[in-house]
């Protein structure tokens, strides 16, 4: 077996980037292969090589000036000027430089050994320095002419590198947040054998042999900088001393912690909501960290160390602000004065703007966390550190519906419903959630799909939409309770289990019912013989005949006739009007049944039956008889919609692009400002996207609700808006020929 598999190398070490691994990792993935080669670095210019002998660093050289021994002598003052002069003019001699400078006494032999000892860890230490370039190794036997090599552990020439890295970014992203856990390997005496450690690391490694301990922690604890602690514990991670632990340590400061693998975010929020939480929930995933702050149960604010989760990256993909607007605030920012704040002086929003942004940005933070699959949480209960002036407003239900809805992973999704083998059914406040969600039309699809108890899949074949929707919903509605879990249901329906009842008359006895199929099967009913003898010797006035809506045959055994059952039809009550059904040849059979006055009786009396589920969800949901049938058609938008839609973006799309390059910063408010103040608004609540573009389903929407018969007429109108405006900014030369791009667009 290749020894470097025995070790864990992988071959993808074998080349690449410096952007894609860390130096000092890289360097111990070899020293652990026990690699034998040449292992080059390239970054523009320059190409520095490390000599490694059974994964030891033994020697390197570099094509830089300033890598030369000679140079590094006369840095260090062991030699002149003109003793390096008098060598170099030897040098075509083709001996080498610190063979020459022997050779004219400038340099003792001893002095030779340490000048190449130190030109060798220079050259070395300064790749540590490096984060861009490409790397590539050669594996072989080593070049045989090097007679000086450098005699110094691998791993303490690796902590020594990272002592000397300036960049506090590159360490606390190897290191992790500070609530990362950390714990002494197994052999990590070994790991650190013919390595010296200062005074302050050792008592880290001390620490860390008591138990195990996170990083704020050892800050607490341990008697070094924070920044040298940080560098000690990436050394040590680095040769192998040290791990990291896979989650949190129980701390008695959290008031409850666990793990996203096993608790999803989803849980943590709704958890909090709850159980109306004050405090501050803390979110760890490597190097991210997200704390969210709630007040009484609802979240009301968010904060992420990620640079990308801020407000200047948020509002640059938006297109709200240029890049020289980034640069202008970072230069600002000295002021202590908050990211919005800024922008406010900056004119580049308005106060309006800076609440709907902020509030938007917030909301992202949150429902980005909705993809972590992994990490810690932690929630400190306690009053918050800080009164804001702009917080969230959206409920903890509608923060779940919209992270649930972030998230892509199929078998997540398929996890929140609860699987293939449960059945969902509505629980009893399912209509509270509802109104707490502030549901929409795709909710309340799939709510109005369960019908009892379904698995998921039945579910989303009765509703429009993707199946994945579907299961993004229904987990939704599961982790918020409206919905009831329950194994997979059994296709035998027990006898035992009580049907809906429903109220029914009882009618002629001997008159088929006026159906030709039954709606369902027959329904057993229990009549005494009492009750019979009562029902015949009552004498009431005769009635009119009620005409059945629906009719189905039942069956009445009474407990004094032992022959077979006799069919009644039976009906649900209908306020309908009489001359709503023509009976036609059934009229007939009608007078014979009165005139018998046993049956005429019975045909007045009431009984309590029984009906099917179906019988009465079609009794329920057929529309009422007073709706008028033009009002139950939909009403058809243009058939041409989505090209007019198409056609109107492509037009927004050239203006948004020459707003952005002749106004700046601020081109979306300029466009939003240029909206009609009349009704009806064709983007009204619609997103305008980076692009300059207007959401599509929005647009369309806007149409649909308000029945825009023609909503081109009202696109030109904004488009018009536009051009107006943005004479002002750019002259009339400049709008002209953009009206003839525009023009160009138009369908006529």
């Amino acid at each position: 077996m290749d020894r470097s598999q025995e070790h864990g190398f992988s071959v993808g070490f074998q080349a690449g980037r410096l952007e894609g691994v860390a130096l000092p990792d890289l360097l111990w993935a070899f020293y652990r292969a026990r690699k034998t080669g040449l292992l080059r670095f390239e970054y523009k210019q320059v190409c520095k090589t490390i000599y490694l002998d059974d994964g030891e660093i033994v020697f390197a050289s570099s094509n830089n000036r300033d890598d030369r021994l000679g140079e590094q002598l006369l840095r260090q003052g062991t030699i002149t000027l003109a003793e390096l002069e008098q060598a170099v003019s030897r040098i075509d001699s083709g001996k080498r430089i610190g063979t020459l400078l022997v050779e004219i006494g400038a340099l003792s032999p001893e002095n030779l050994v340490d000048g190449v000892v130190d030109q060798v860890k220079r050259i070395t230490l300064e790749l540590f320095a490096w984060e861009e370039g490409e790397y590539h190794f050669e594996e072989g036997p080593l070049p045989s002419d090097e007679v000086i090599t450098l005699n110094m552990s691998t791993g303490e020439l690796l902590l020594s590198g990272i002592r000397g890295i300036r960049s506090f970014a590159r360490i606390r992203r190897s290191v992790g947040t500070p609530r990362t856990m950390y714990r002494m390997c197994d052999n990590w005496r070994e790991s650190l054998e013919g390595v010296r450690l200062s005074e302050g690391e050792e008592l880290l490694v001390a620490r860390l042999e008591q138990a195990d301990e996170s990083v704020e922690g050892l800050c607490r604890e341990v008697f070094l900088s924070n920044y040298e602690i940080y560098q000690t514990l990436w050394g040590l991670k680095v040769v192998g001393a040290i791990e990291e632990k896979s989650s949190l340590a129980e701390s008695s400061e959290a008031d409850w912690q666990g793990s996203l693998a096993d608790t999803h975010f989803a849980d943590v929020l709704i958890r909090a909501g709850h159980q109306r939480e004050t405090g501050i929930l803390h979110v760890f995933r490597r190097m991210n960290e997200r704390t969210f702050h709630f007040l009484d149960g609802r979240c009301v604010f968010a904060t992420s160390n990620n640079h990308d989760d801020g407000m200047i990256a948020y509002l640059l993909r938006r297109g709200v602000i240029s890049l020289s607007d980034r640069e202008e605030t970072a230069k600002r920012l000295l002021s202590n004065k908050r990211v919005g704040t800024i922008l406010r002086e900056l004119g580049v929003i308005d106060d309006r703007d800076l609440d709907q942004m902020v509030r938007q940005q917030l909301c992202e933070i949150v429902y980005e966390t909705f993809r972590w699959d992994e990490g810690d949480f932690a929630f400190y209960v306690g009053e918050l550190p800080s009164n804001e002036e702009i917080t969230l407003e959206t409920s903890i239900e509608s923060l779940v519906a919209e992270g649930i809805r972030r998230v892509a992973s199929w078998s997540r999704v398929m996890e929140g419903c609860g699987g293939v083998d449960q059945c969902l059914s509505l629980s009893e406040k399912y209509l509270d959630v509802l109104d707490g969600l502030d549901a929409g039309a795709e909710e309340w699809q799939v709510v109005n799909a369960i019908k009892g108890a379904l698995p998921a899949r039945e579910i989303a074949a009765n509703v429009e939409l993707s199946d994945f929707r579907v299961c993004q919903i229904l987990w939704t509605l599961r982790v918020l309770d409206a919905l009831d879990s329950s194994p997979l249901r059994s296709h035998v329906v027990q006898e035992s289990q009580p049907v809906e009842s429903i109220p029914v008359d009882v009618v002629d006895l001997d008159r088929p019912a006026l159906t030709a199929e039954p709606a369902g099967d027959p329904v057993a009913v229990h009549v005494s013989e009492p009750e019979v003898e009562a029902a015949i010797e009552k004498d009431e006035e005769t009635s009119e005949p009620v005409v059945e809506q629906h009719a189905d045959e039942i069956e009445i055994q009474s407990d004094f006739d032992d022959e077979t059952p006799t069919k009644i039809p039976v009906r649900a009550e209908f306020d309908e009007p009489d001359d709503r059904y023509d009976l036609g040849a059934d009229e007939s059979r009608n007078e014979e049944s009165i005139d018998d006055p046993h049956l005429r009786t019975l045909e007045d009396s009431t009984r309590t039956m029984r009906l099917s589920r179906d019988e009465v969800d079609a009794a329920l949901n057929s529309p009422p008889p007073d709706i008028a049938a033009e009002e139950l058609d939909a009403w058809e938008p243009p058939s041409d919609l989505d090209r007019t839609i198409s056609l109107f973006n492509t037009m927004q799309r050239l203006i948004y692009r020459t707003v952005r390059s002749e106004v700046g910063a601020g081109a979306a408010n300029f466009i939003r400002a240029c909206g009609p103040e009349a009704t009806p608004n064709p983007i009204e609540d619609t997103e305008l996207q980076s692009d300059g573009t207007w959401d599509s389903e929005g647009l369309r929407r806007q149409v649909l609700e308000n029945r825009i018969e023609d909503p081109w007429e009202l696109y030109r109108d904004l488009i018009d808006r536009e051009l107006v405006v943005l004479r002002a900014h750019i002259g009339e030369a400049k709008i002209v020929e953009l009206q003839r791009e525009v023009d160009k667009v138009s369908p006529g």
